[in-house]
């Protein structure tokens, strides 16, 4: 059994669509989502529009609940991801709100030989709190213990890793855009299901100049943090200090 693991798009369809091409080309038997959907890209619609399309199941990210909360009117406005959020509010249509409000925190699937994956987006009690690869072993037995499964996933930090901890795994499976690991390139990763379980990281190339143009065009406000992010990737280094 193989599962492909995508999460942290973030409105970028040009890198979604980099891995979509990859992906065609895997053995995989079903994708899962891991949130960050939408907000810091110059296309969210067509983003939702191509997941609803596919139907793969998805989990809600800490910027979508972002979104939900401009669309809502409920939102801090000093928020510094504020500008980005509600440029992606404006363009969602109803369907696209009921879609976002409908995702869970959590998704549970069995795996062969008794077995069990969960994909959150942060951890299994929070959409926002951040765990590191070198977070501490406590840190990293309460991911374990919360998710209650053989393979605990995420996305959220933008870096993919695996990590063994006591008989299980902790899987961070890098994020479509805004890479943190200091490689532009947009990444997913692979579980792969037999005797043992095995991760396998992807990444693939896309034209991210090209997109930084287009986003320039289309007139999202975007950060100066993440055009870096886009250009050449960012450091783990910068999520430290929100730990």
């Amino acid at each position: 059994m193989k599962i492909a693991l995508v999460s942290d798009i973030h409105g970028n369809l040009a890198a979604f669509k980099a891995v979509l091409r990859d992906l065609h080309h895997q053995d995989v038997d079903q994708v899962l989502v891991g949130g960050d959907l939408i907000l810091g890209g110059r296309q969210p619609t067509e983003v939702l529009d191509l997941l609803l399309e596919k139907g793969w199941p998805a989990v809600l990210g800490n910027t979508d609940a972002f979104v939900l909360k401009v669309a809502d009117g409920i939102a801090d406005q000093s928020d510094p991801d504020f500008p980005m959020a509600a440029w992606a509010a404006e363009r969602l249509r109803p369907h696209h709100l009921a879609y976002l409000r409908n995702l869970p925190s959590l998704l549970r699937r069995h795996l062969p030989n008794n077995r069990e994956l969960v994909l959150v987006h942060a951890t299994p009690w929070s959409i926002s709190d951040i765990v590191l690869p070198d977070a501490p072993d406590d840190l990293a037995r309460r991911m374990m213990r919360e998710g209650q499964a053989d393979a605990v996933v995420y996305g959220h930090i933008h870096s993919p890793y695996c990590r063994a901890v006591d008989r299980g795994l902790l899987v961070s499976v890098g994020g479509v855009a805004w890479s943190n690991d200091e490689d532009s390139r947009p990444a997913y990763s692979i579980l792969a299901v037999a005797r043992d379980i095995s991760v396998e990281v992807r990444r693939v190339p896309y034209d991210a100049e090209r997109e930084l143009a287009a986003i320039d065009q289309s007139g999202l406000p975007l950060s100066e943090i993440v055009r870096k992010l886009l250009r050449s990737g960012g450091t783990l280094g910068r999520l430290k200090g929100l730990t």
